[in-house]
C-alpha cells in the first residue's frame, strides 16, 4: 500500500518520533527525517501540532481531515490510521495528499457563492425598494386620479343641468344652431361623466382593501349572464357555465371582474349569428386557469398588448365602450396576485384567461 500510494507517507511512534517516511516526503522535507519529531520535521513547530490526533489514533480510531501547514502554507489532506502488531497498536501511519489546488478552488467557489448571495441580497433589496417606490407612486397616482375625477363631477353636473335648463326654458327662442350646440354640450358632458365614473371605478379597485372569502364563481357568472339576458330578451345566446368553480377572493372585486369579462363577451357577440359564451376552467398544476370564451368579433393578436391599456380600444366604431373594462379586470387580478391574458382571432372570437392563487 505504501509503494502504491502517490502521496506523502510517514510512520511515527506514540511519542511523535518518525520511524519511516517515503521518498516523496523526504524530497518534500529536503532530508531523511527518521527519528525526528513529526511536528518539527513536517511543520517546523516546536510543540505538538494543535490539530494532532495521536491520542485518538493510539486509542484505535482512524481520522481524516484537511489542514494548512504553517511551514509552507499549503493545504494537506491527512489520513491517520493505527498500525497493530500482535493485536497491539505500536505506531501511527499518516498518509498525506497535497490538496492546495483543490482547497483553493473550493475556497474560490465559496467566495463566489458568498458574492452571489450578497449580490442576490442586494438585488432583492433594490427590487423591494423599487417595488415599494412604484407602489407608492401608483397609490399617489390613484389618489390623484380619484381626487381629480371626483372634483370634476360637480362642474360636469352643473354643465349638464344648465344645458338642460336652457334647452327647456329657451327652446322657443334659441336658433337651431344654438340648440345643436347645447345638445353637443350635453352629449359631451354625459360622455365625460361616464369616463369619470370608470376612472373612479379603476381607482377604487386599487385603493380598496381585499376582503378574502370563499366565492362561487359559477353562481356569480350565471347571475350576471341572467341579468344580461333580461336586459336584451330578444337576443339568443348559447351559454355554458361550468359548475362548482370556487375560489378564495374579494367578492366585490371578483363580481366586477366577471361583469367586465362576461359583459365584453356579451357585447362583442351582439352581431354574431348563433352567439356562444362559455365560462369554465382547466387544471394547471395544483391550481386552475379560468376562461371566458366567445365566438364574437375577436381581435388581431398583434394588438394583444393594447388590450389591457386604459382607453385603448380595438373596435372603436363598431361597439360602445370607454376602453377601461379590461384595465380594471387586469387590476383586479393583480390585486389577487394572479395573471390574466387573452387569445383571439378577428371574426372568430376571443378567450380571456385568468388565474387566482389557491
Amino acid at each position: 500500500m505504501v509503494t502504491a500510494f502517490d502521496g506523502l507517507i510517514y510512520i511515527c511512534s506514540a511519542d511523535y518520533r518518525i520511524e519511516f517516511l517515503n521518498e516523496a516526503l523526504k524530497r518534500r522535507i529536503g532530508h531523511d527525517a527518521t527519528g525526528e519529531p513529526c511536528y518539527e520535521a513536517l511543520h517546523g513547530l516546536d510543540a505538538i501540532c494543535p490539530w494532532c490526533k495521536n491520542d485518538l489514533i493510539f486509542a484505535g480510531e482512524s481520522h481524516r481531515w484537511v489542514v494548512q501547514s504553517p511551514k509552507d502554507n499549503r493545504w494537506y489532506e491527512v489520513s491517520n490510521t493505527p498500525i497493530r502488531k500482535n493485536n497491539k497498536i505500536v505506531s501511527k501511519q499518516a498518509m498525506i495528499m497535497d490538496v492546495t489546488e483543490r482547497q483553493q478552488l473550493h475556497e474560490e467557489i465559496l467566495r463566489k457563492q458568498q458574492d452571489l448571495i450578497l449580490a442576490n441580497d442586494l438585488l432583492e433589496s433594490r427590487v423591494a425598494e423599487r417595488t415599494a417606490n412604484l407602489e407608492a407612486a401608483m397609490r399617489e397616482h390613484e389618489s390623484f386620479s380619484y381626487s381629480v375625477s371626483h372634483d370634476l363631477r360637480a362642474p360636469l353636473r352643473h354643465i349638464n343641468s344648465f344645458s338642460a335648463i336652457m334647452m327647456e326654458e329657451l327652446a322657443d327662442e334659441l336658433p337651431p344652431t344654438s340648440k345643436d350646440y347645447l345638445e353637443r354640450i350635453r352629449s359631451a358632458s354625459n360622455r365625460m361623466g361616464g369616463l369619470i365614473d370608470h376612472l373612479l371605478e379603476l381607482s377604487r379597485v386599487g385603493r380598496a382593501a381585499l376582503k378574502l372569502e370563499p366565492v362561487d364563481l359559477s353562481e356569480m357568472a350565471a347571475s350576471i349572464l341572467t341579468v344580461l339576458q333580461e336586459m336584451e330578451p330578444k337576443r339568443t345566446v348559447k351559454i355554458f357555465v361550468e359548475e362548482d368553480m370556487r375560489v378564495l377572493g374579494d367578492r366585490t372585486l371578483l363580481q366586477q371582474l366577471l361583469q367586465n369579462l362576461l359583459g365584453n363577451a356579451w357585447k362583442y357577440t351582439s352581431k354574431t349569428v348563433n352567439a356562444h359564451i362559455e365560462f369554465g376552467s382547466s387544471k394547471r398544476g395544483e391550481g386552475a386557469v379560468f376562461y371566458v370564451k366567445d365566438n364574437g368579433a375577436g381581435f388581431d393578436m398583434q394588438y394583444k398588448d393594447n388590450l389591457f391599456v386604459a382607453f385603448q380600444r380595438l373596435h372603436t366604431g363598431e361597439f360602445e365602450g370607454e376602453g377601461i373594462g379590461l384595465t380594471t379586470a387586469q387590476r383586479i387580478i393583480q390585486r389577487h396576485s394572479g395573471d390574466i391574458w387573452a387569445e383571439g382571432e378577428v371574426g372568430k372570437g376571443a378567450t380571456f384567461y385568468f388565474t387566482l392563487p389557491n
